[in-house]
């Protein structure tokens, strides 16, 4: 709530942003590949296409 009310600053540690920067590249792999994702390349429930 300190960040939405009062524009707290949030950090992150080195290793946390190692294992983003390492999930995203991933994902971006698989897109490539042009594997299907849930919720990724596809949308959620109603908004996922028929």
């Amino acid at each position: 709530m300190a960040v939405v009310r009062y524009g707290a600053q949030v950090e992150f540690s080195d290793e946390y942003c190692r294992r983003v920067q390492k999930s995203r590249k991933l994902l971006e792999q698989w897109i490539q590949q042009g594997r299907i994702m849930y919720g990724v390349n596809t949308g959620f429930g109603a908004l996922a296409p028929n």
